[in-house]
């Protein structure tokens, strides 16, 4: 008998010790080593992406069974039911971000553009090379930025993070890019974000 969803941990970002910030990146390699948790199924209070550039193994996303077999970005939304087995040897990043982060620089829900964000999206979409190759170039410039820890790094993270985000918005969507409607504001946005949350 599987585990009923009302008895699933709900873990905020700081489970990756991430010094109390919103925003944590790591290489998947020996993942479940450092953080365990990660393979049995819990509910996460925070968008992650999972790049997965090699690995063996599988991420399972509310009952969707997604094989780690290629090159592709797995979005785990927050309250989603997540879990992952994945080889040691794997090579690609977590990356995970509360919406607070974001919408430090941006407007108030700006993350709510993103189609693939939204609750029923699609979890995931395959790379090409060439697409893996310009996503390893930027995981690497965030951690490389993480680690100097200069002034500002904040901004500079929530830039990279913009730009991965549309990018992504655009590999899910590739004929309709979703871009805000003239008009749409902060209460239309609050009803879709509650209707989406209830339904």
């Amino acid at each position: 008998m599987g585990t009923k969803t009302a008895e699933i941990a709900v873990y905020p970002v700081s489970v990756f010790n991430s010094n109390g910030k919103s925003f944590w990146l790591e290489s998947l390699e020996r993942i479940l080593e450092s953080h365990p948790f990660l393979e049995h199924p819990h509910k996460q209070a925070f968008y992650t992406l999972l790049f997965i550039e090699k690995a063996i193994g599988t991420a399972i996303v509310d009952n969707h069974c997604i094989r780690l077999d290629e090159p592709k970005v797995i979005c785990i939304k927050p309250n989603s039911v997540f879990s992952l087995d994945i080889n040691r040897a794997s090579k690609g990043y977590i990356v995970c971000f509360t919406e607070g982060f974001f919408s430090l620089r941006y407007n108030y829900n700006v993350l709510h553009q993103f189609s693939f964000l939204k609750k029923h999206a699609a979890t995931f979409v395959r790379f090409t090379v060439k697409q893996t190759e310009r996503w390893n170039v930027f995981f690497k410039l965030i951690a490389d930025e993480i680690e100097v820890n200069q002034n500002g790094v904040d901004h500079v993270l929530r830039s990279y993070l913009n730009i991965l985000l549309y990018d992504l918005d655009r590999k899910f969507y590739k004929h309709t890019l979703n871009r805000k409607l003239p008009g749409k504001d902060k209460k239309v946005i609050d009803f879709e974000k509650l209707l989406e949350e209830k339904y």
